[in-house]
């Protein structure tokens, strides 16, 4: 088996539109969760999210590609500019290049658009009503397609779909082609632009966003007893992932070494049940740390500030490190400054993790005031400094029972 390791991060979120300035504020404990911007969200439930506010599309598109990218290509073309970029990667073999990037729900504004524009006769057929560039805008293999067009791959292309953990498993997957030699470099992350009327108003009528005069500011407490619904989010964070020796021999600047990785699904008809969530979410972790040597000294959580969930999270550490030793472990979650941005949750959580491994700093879990007795974690609640940090491990969980966890580990004696 090769080693996979991170050579390069790019970052468009509501903390900021750079790998830099999303670590800075993330690490200053900041949040993106604020009033939404984008529409009119007056009429919903909660008119708060986690917008990307700070994007300027000139600086990164054509003026083409603004006009046919949809929202979530956009973003994942620019994070992927970025991340090429930092990753200092010469231009690479185009057939050694592979493409895998999670997307779960891509964009929305085009039909939404189409669907304003035409009230009811979007199920009848009328010429010019909709084209091809809308249903482009719109589709989850778009955002795949952009970044290889940016890279010029000739290799695999693909995209990943699978709920909020599409980001992690695109990650892991991608991993796995290098540990596999399968390529030798593999664009991935995860992009999600879900903010819109359509998915905040499903997430609403089934209850699954917070209530009508929640404010902003203290929407988002991920394992604080006040904590009430999770709130959505954008994004997108992409990364170059390399073979070992081959990022070696070009003196690349390594992040982290992808360590384990595995997907598991619980395979059940409900939207959410305990107990199987507890026994999946636990074997996947299981799984992912099986190869794993040395002990895992932080979590980042995928802990999204729902009730039920948080707590189920904290039963399974509980089951994977014991009481005693999860006391040990450092435990945050990011999603308090991020929202949940669907697939670019888990991309998020890399990217700060990876960070955190290269820094030596260990990100906050933002708005965490006031412990829950059913969550007894050693939850960080501010910025901390972590010496000895080593080996992190990155939880993900998504709707329809699918659990992921990936496992990085720090490279000793790589330049940063």
């Amino acid at each position: 088996m090769k080693r996979c390791v991170v050579t390069g991060i790019g970052i468009i979120s509501p903390l900021g539109s750079s790998k830099e300035i999303f670590w800075e504020n993330l690490l200053a404990g900041k949040t993106g969760v604020g009033e939404i911007e984008g529409f009119d969200a007056s009429t919903f439930p909660a008119a708060i999210a986690a917008e990307v506010k700070d994007f300027d599309e000139a600086e990164h598109l054509s003026g083409h590609q603004s006009k046919y990218f949809g929202k979530a290509s956009k973003f994942a073309y620019a994070a992927a500019k970025m991340a090429l970029a930092d990753a200092a990667l010469p231009e690479p073999d185009p057939l050694q290049t592979d493409v895998l990037i999670g997307c779960a729900v891509g964009s929305y504004e085009a039909l939404e658009k189409a669907l304003e524009l035409s009230r009811s006769k979007l199920l009848e057929f009328e010429p010019g009503l909709i084209d091809m560039k809308d249903l482009l805008q719109s589709v989850t293999y778009s955002p795949a397609s952009a970044v290889a067009l940016l890279a010029k791959s000739e290799g695999y292309v693909s995209t990943i779909s699978s709920s909020c953990v599409s980001g992690i498993n695109a990650i892991g997957l991608a991993a796995e082609r290098i540990q596999s030699g399968k390529a030798r470099i593999v664009i991935t992350g995860g992009v999600d632009t879900p903010i819109s009327r359509i998915v905040i108003g499903a997430l609403a009528g089934s209850k699954m966003t917070p209530a009508k005069g929640d404010s902003a500011e203290d929407a988002l407490c991920p394992f604080d007893q006040r904590r009430t619904k999770s709130v959505l989010g954008e994004g997108a964070g992409i990364f170059i992932l390399e073979e070992y020796e081959y990022a070696k021999a070009r003196h690349a600047r390594i992040y982290a070494e992808i360590a384990g990785f595995a997907q598991g699904s619980e395979n059940v008809n409900e939207l959410y049940m305990l107990d199987r969530t507890t026994k999946s979410w636990a074997r996947v972790i299981r799984k992912a740390l099986e190869k794993v040597k040395g002990k895992v000294s932080y979590v980042n959580a995928h802990a999204p500030s729902d009730q039920l969930l948080d707590r189920t999270e904290t039963r399974v550490l509980e089951q994977i490190f014991g009481e005693r030793e999860l006391q040990a472990v450092e435990v945050s979650s990011i999603k308090g400054a991020t929202g949940s941005p669907f697939s670019a949750a888990g991309a998020f959580q890399v990217a700060a993790s990876a960070m955190a491994l290269a820094t030596k700093e260990i990100p906050p879990n933002y708005n965490y005031k006031v412990p829950d007795p059913e969550c007894q974690l050693n939850v960080v609640p501010s910025r901390k400094r972590a010496p000895k940090l080593k080996t992190v491990l990155v939880n993900g969980h998504g709707l329809g029972g699918l659990n992921s966890a990936l496992v990085l580990r720090e490279v000793k004696n790589e330049r940063l």
